[in-house]
């Protein structure tokens, strides 16, 4: 995804845990999180229920799978931005990512 915002100075900063994206996004003002709800879900819905009603928070969008499908008005409740049920091209996302920080 990385290649799609080539000329827009973003960067595309990869994370091994959710305290991991807590402590690398708690600083920023431009961004946003996707979150694999298949790598550990419950503890996807736990740190979407700990962003709620923070302003400040980044939007999350939240990408799932055919299991996890059943899960998406329960993400969106949590906060989530968006959902897919699957994987989504890096030039859609790159589009989601611009139209969250036009509205910012």
């Amino acid at each position: 995804m990385e290649r799609q915002f080539a000329n827009e100075g973003v960067r595309v900063v990869a994370c091994r845990s959710l305290r991991d994206v807590a402590d690398r996004s708690v600083d920023l003002a431009r961004g946003v999180i996707v979150l694999d709800l298949a790598t550990d879900t419950a503890e996807c819905l736990r740190f979407l229920g700990g962003r709620l009603g923070d302003a400040k928070a980044l939007p999350v969008f939240v990408v799932g799978s055919n299991r996890t499908a059943a899960l998406e008005w329960a993400v969106r409740e949590l906060g989530a931005n968006a959902f897919f049920p699957g994987t989504i091209p890096g030039h859609e996302m790159a589009d989601l990512c611009r139209r969250q920080w036009d509205r910012r």
